[in-house]
């Protein structure tokens, strides 16, 4: 069986756009480690006080079990995306669909997870996918895991109702984007007679046609099932996490504090959320009355086991993904010019 990676597609690029995608990649490479970097010291300095007990609490292995818990409900997603793949038929291979997949994740810490459309570009030149059609697939995924954090938010609303409004805008939101979805095609249709909005209005009746595809039931059932399914393993992870620390919380409090503080970055559209989420999640969980600095700890050492530790395994397929293009297209040279 071939190695994942080695299978990579060649996307046709031409000879000046590799160097130029591998100087970005460098350059991505650079600024994600600073950002890691500056999110730990910060991080680690506003906790500090709650550091030394946090390490008697737990152990390496409290932490491969929520990276393990987390892990599966990155493979669900991943499910989710090759699913979406075969549903609109586009031709993908497994082993290309979910390497695409998690090179994108390299980007999630963008506004509303937009740079996941990387996984698009990254497969569009070999199977002919548009990054219009890409982007059709990752609306159907944001409104799902919309969906499935605002389920689980509302376990535990009732101790939180003054952050209710946070489910309410987001229910609204899910509510715009469907109505808006399956009614406005006609009028991108006719905008497509106007010569200034003419490739615009095609792009957005493109997104929309694969959109629309997803939103029949049984890919909205199967979608909404896998999303919920995932994101309930961050938020088990996320129960687990808190438990070792010593905050005690009942499981749909803790699914409901994780999934209010998810809809709080989501709402913030800053990238990955950051700022939103932790300071949702911190305050949240001192309304639980553990000390402010192992609340801190907590939500700390949640986010390095997530947002950026997989930030940084996608980072790593998408310089595989780089390298292999680049022997391929050196192969293809050197074969060329003999």
């Amino acid at each position: 069986m071939e190695p994942l990676l080695s299978t990579l597609p060649d996307n046709g690029l031409a000879g000046g756009e590799v160097p130029m995608q591998r100087k970005w990649l460098r350059r991505s490479g650079f600024v994600l480690a600073a950002m890691v970097s500056a999110y730990a010291g910060a991080t680690l300095w506003a906790g500090h006080n709650g550091w030394q007990a946090a390490l008697r609490s737990i152990s390496p292995g409290d932490i491969l079990i929520v990276v393990g818990l987390v892990s599966v409900g990155f493979l669900l997603r991943a499910g989710r995306w090759h699913y979406y793949v075969h549903v609109l038929q586009w031709g993908i291979p497994l082993r290309h669909s979910i390497s695409a997949f998690v090179a994108s994740i390299a980007f999630t810490a963008t506004p509303g997870k937009s740079g996941e459309l990387a996984k698009a570009v990254l497969l569009g030149r070999r199977y002919k996918i548009s990054l219009s059609e890409g982007a059709g697939v990752l609306l159907i995924e944001r409104l799902g895991d919309l969906f499935a954090v605002i389920a689980l938010a509302i376990g535990g609303l009732a101790l939180f109702v003054d952050l209710s409004g946070y489910v309410l805008a987001s229910a609204v939101v899910i509510g715009a984007a469907v109505f808006l979805t399956l009614n406005c095609r006609a009028l991108l249709v006719r905008a497509q007679a106007i010569p200034a909005l003419r490739n615009f209005s095609i792009g957005l009746v493109n997104a929309l046609d694969a959109a629309r595809l997803l939103m029949r039931p049984i890919p909205v059932l199967v979608g909404a099932t896998i999303a919920l399914a995932a994101w309930s393993c961050e938020a088990l992870a996320f129960y687990y996490l808190v438990g070792r620390l010593g905050i005690h919380s009942s499981l749909s409090v803790a699914f409901s504090i994780y999934g209010l503080s998810t809809l709080a970055g989501a709402l913030s559209m800053l990238p990955g959320g950051l700022g939103g989420v932790e300071a949702a999640m911190a305050f949240l969980l001192t309304r639980l009355a553990p000390p402010s600095g192992t609340a801190t700890v907590a939500v700390v050492i949640f986010r390095l086991c997530t947002l950026w530790l997989f930030s940084l395994i996608g980072a790593i397929f998408m310089a595989a993904w780089m390298i292999v293009l680049t022997k391929r297209r050196h192969s293809s040279l050197v074969a060329g010019v003999q």
